[in-house]
């Protein structure tokens, strides 16, 4: 559901150049940001019971935010861990309509400086 709602800047959507919507803002608005997707999938799947996350990346001239989802089933290519618990790493701001899920991109791995979870409580 989140991955279909159009991606747009905080800069066109609020005037601002760093904005988090409070996840029912981003389904009213039906558009957002990386972090506004991020959020709403975390906020929807840890009302439904499931343990989540927000997995922050930083590079050395912007940040991303996307969900982390810990699972048995589901450790891709790309992990975080905090306490002990790996988070499996899930964009909830596709590429491409066929980016799978789980997938990271080459250039985000080798320009990423640190990589952490905020936790969903």
């Amino acid at each position: 559901m989140v991955r279909f709602i159009p991606y747009e800047f905080d800069q066109v959507t609020h005037n601002a150049p760093d904005w988090a919507n409070f996840p029912v803002e981003t389904v009213y608005e039906k558009r957002g940001d990386c972090e506004d997707h991020a959020i709403l999938a975390a906020a929807v799947l840890h009302v439904l019971g499931h343990k989540v996350g927000l997995i922050w990346l930083d590079f050395p001239d912007s940040a991303h935010l996307a969900l982390g989802y810990v699972t048995e089933q589901l450790h891709g290519p790309f992990t975080v861990s905090h306490g002990g618990t790996r988070y499996a790493y899930i964009e909830t701001v596709p590429a491409s309509p066929d980016e799978r899920i789980g997938h990271i991109g080459a250039q985000y791995l080798s320009d990423l400086k640190r990589a952490e979870v905020v936790l969903i409580t």
